[in-house]
Protein backbone atom coordinates (compact mmCIF):
# COMPACT_ATOMS: atom_id res chain seq x y z
CA UNK A 1 0.00 0.00 0.00
CA UNK A 2 1.31 3.39 -0.97
CA UNK A 3 0.38 6.61 0.74
CA UNK A 4 1.23 10.05 -0.52
CA UNK A 5 1.18 13.20 1.52
CA UNK A 6 0.51 16.34 -0.45
CA UNK A 7 1.22 19.47 1.52
CA UNK A 8 -0.94 22.43 0.60
CA UNK A 9 0.95 25.67 0.33
CA UNK A 10 -0.14 29.26 0.08
CA UNK A 11 -1.02 30.43 -3.42
CA UNK A 12 -1.40 33.75 -5.20
CA UNK A 13 -4.83 34.60 -6.61
CA UNK A 14 -5.37 37.86 -8.46
CA UNK A 15 -2.13 39.21 -7.03
CA UNK A 16 -3.08 38.43 -3.42
CA UNK A 17 -1.43 35.82 -1.21
CA UNK A 18 -4.07 33.31 -0.05
CA UNK A 19 -3.66 30.46 2.41
CA UNK A 20 -4.39 27.22 0.55
CA UNK A 21 -6.66 26.09 3.37
CA UNK A 22 -8.87 29.16 2.85
CA UNK A 23 -9.67 28.39 -0.81
CA UNK A 24 -13.25 27.13 -0.61
CA UNK A 25 -14.39 24.11 -2.61
CA UNK A 26 -16.70 24.77 -5.51
CA UNK A 27 -20.13 23.31 -4.89
CA UNK A 28 -22.57 23.03 -7.76
CA UNK A 29 -26.14 24.18 -7.38
CA UNK A 30 -28.28 21.17 -6.47
CA UNK A 31 -30.50 19.63 -9.14
CA UNK A 32 -34.03 20.10 -7.85
CA UNK A 33 -36.09 17.61 -9.86
CA UNK A 34 -35.87 14.56 -12.08
CA UNK A 35 -36.95 16.70 -15.04
CA UNK A 36 -34.21 19.25 -14.31
CA UNK A 37 -31.68 16.44 -14.03
CA UNK A 38 -32.75 15.02 -17.42
CA UNK A 39 -32.51 18.47 -19.00
CA UNK A 40 -29.08 19.05 -17.47
CA UNK A 41 -27.85 15.62 -18.59
CA UNK A 42 -28.97 16.32 -22.16
CA UNK A 43 -27.32 19.77 -21.99
CA UNK A 44 -24.07 18.12 -20.91
CA UNK A 45 -24.17 15.49 -23.68
CA UNK A 46 -24.66 18.21 -26.29
CA UNK A 47 -22.03 20.53 -24.82
CA UNK A 48 -19.38 17.79 -24.63
CA UNK A 49 -20.12 16.75 -28.22
CA UNK A 50 -19.91 20.38 -29.35
CA UNK A 51 -16.61 20.84 -27.51
CA UNK A 52 -15.11 17.63 -28.95
CA UNK A 53 -16.20 18.46 -32.51
CA UNK A 54 -14.94 22.05 -32.31
CA UNK A 55 -11.75 21.36 -30.36
CA UNK A 56 -10.51 18.71 -32.78
CA UNK A 57 -12.79 17.73 -35.65
CA UNK A 58 -16.13 16.01 -35.92
CA UNK A 59 -15.62 12.28 -35.37
CA UNK A 60 -18.16 9.49 -35.07
CA UNK A 61 -16.69 8.47 -31.71
CA UNK A 62 -17.70 11.84 -30.19
CA UNK A 63 -21.37 10.81 -30.02
CA UNK A 64 -20.87 7.73 -27.83
CA UNK A 65 -18.16 9.48 -25.82
CA UNK A 66 -20.37 12.49 -25.06
CA UNK A 67 -23.30 10.21 -24.18
CA UNK A 68 -21.07 8.25 -21.79
CA UNK A 69 -19.92 11.49 -20.13
CA UNK A 70 -23.45 12.89 -19.93
CA UNK A 71 -24.91 9.69 -18.51
CA UNK A 72 -22.11 9.37 -15.95
CA UNK A 73 -22.64 13.01 -14.98
CA UNK A 74 -26.39 12.44 -14.62
CA UNK A 75 -25.89 9.34 -12.43
CA UNK A 76 -23.43 11.12 -10.15
CA UNK A 77 -25.65 14.16 -9.74
CA UNK A 78 -28.64 11.88 -9.09
CA UNK A 79 -26.59 10.31 -6.28
CA UNK A 80 -26.16 13.80 -4.81
CA UNK A 81 -22.65 14.62 -5.97
CA UNK A 82 -22.41 18.43 -5.85
CA UNK A 83 -18.71 18.96 -5.04
CA UNK A 84 -16.87 19.87 -8.26
CA UNK A 85 -13.54 18.29 -7.28
CA UNK A 86 -15.15 15.01 -6.29
CA UNK A 87 -17.27 15.11 -9.45
CA UNK A 88 -14.14 15.30 -11.63
CA UNK A 89 -12.59 12.30 -9.91
CA UNK A 90 -15.81 10.28 -10.00
CA UNK A 91 -16.30 11.07 -13.69
CA UNK A 92 -12.76 9.94 -14.46
CA UNK A 93 -13.44 6.66 -12.67
CA UNK A 94 -16.70 6.10 -14.56
CA UNK A 95 -15.18 7.02 -17.93
CA UNK A 96 -12.15 4.75 -17.59
CA UNK A 97 -14.09 1.87 -19.13
CA UNK A 98 -14.85 3.94 -22.25
CA UNK A 99 -12.75 3.42 -25.39
CA UNK A 100 -10.90 6.67 -26.16
CA UNK A 101 -8.60 5.08 -28.75
CA UNK A 102 -10.22 6.76 -31.78
CA UNK A 103 -10.49 10.18 -30.14
CA UNK A 104 -7.94 12.89 -29.46
CA UNK A 105 -8.81 13.07 -25.78
CA UNK A 106 -9.04 11.01 -22.61
CA UNK A 107 -11.23 10.60 -19.53
CA UNK A 108 -9.33 13.27 -17.59
CA UNK A 109 -9.84 15.97 -20.20
CA UNK A 110 -13.52 15.10 -20.58
CA UNK A 111 -14.17 15.07 -16.81
CA UNK A 112 -12.39 18.40 -16.40
CA UNK A 113 -14.38 19.89 -19.29
CA UNK A 114 -17.68 18.74 -17.75
CA UNK A 115 -16.96 20.62 -14.53
CA UNK A 116 -15.48 23.60 -16.37
CA UNK A 117 -18.67 23.93 -18.43
CA UNK A 118 -20.82 23.70 -15.31
CA UNK A 119 -18.77 26.38 -13.59
CA UNK A 120 -18.99 28.66 -16.64
CA UNK A 121 -22.74 28.08 -16.79
CA UNK A 122 -23.01 29.15 -13.14
CA UNK A 123 -21.10 32.35 -13.93
CA UNK A 124 -17.74 31.44 -12.42
CA UNK A 125 -14.44 32.70 -13.78
CA UNK A 126 -12.56 29.62 -14.95
CA UNK A 127 -8.84 30.02 -15.49
CA UNK A 128 -8.44 27.65 -18.42
CA UNK A 129 -11.67 28.37 -20.29
CA UNK A 130 -11.48 29.84 -23.75
CA UNK A 131 -13.80 32.31 -25.45
CA UNK A 132 -14.84 29.36 -27.63
CA UNK A 133 -16.23 27.60 -24.54
CA UNK A 134 -18.36 30.61 -23.66
CA UNK A 135 -19.59 31.09 -27.21
CA UNK A 136 -20.47 27.37 -27.46
CA UNK A 137 -22.63 27.68 -24.36
CA UNK A 138 -24.27 30.83 -25.74
CA UNK A 139 -24.93 29.17 -29.12
CA UNK A 140 -26.45 26.10 -27.51
CA UNK A 141 -28.60 28.22 -25.18
CA UNK A 142 -29.70 30.22 -28.24
CA UNK A 143 -30.74 27.04 -30.05
CA UNK A 144 -32.76 25.94 -27.03
CA UNK A 145 -34.45 29.34 -26.79
CA UNK A 146 -35.32 29.28 -30.49
CA UNK A 147 -36.76 25.79 -30.17
CA UNK A 148 -38.87 26.88 -27.17
CA UNK A 149 -40.11 29.91 -29.13
CA UNK A 150 -41.36 27.59 -31.89
CA UNK A 151 -43.60 25.70 -29.45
Amino acid sequence: MCSVLIELTDITLSGKQVAASSVPPFVLDPVLSEEALSTEGLWMINMIKCWLDEEWMALEVHGPLSRAAGEAYRRLRQEGQNDASALVLDLVAQLQGHDFQDSFTNEYEVANKVVELLMLRQGCAVCCASPADLSAIERYQGKLAAKDAEL
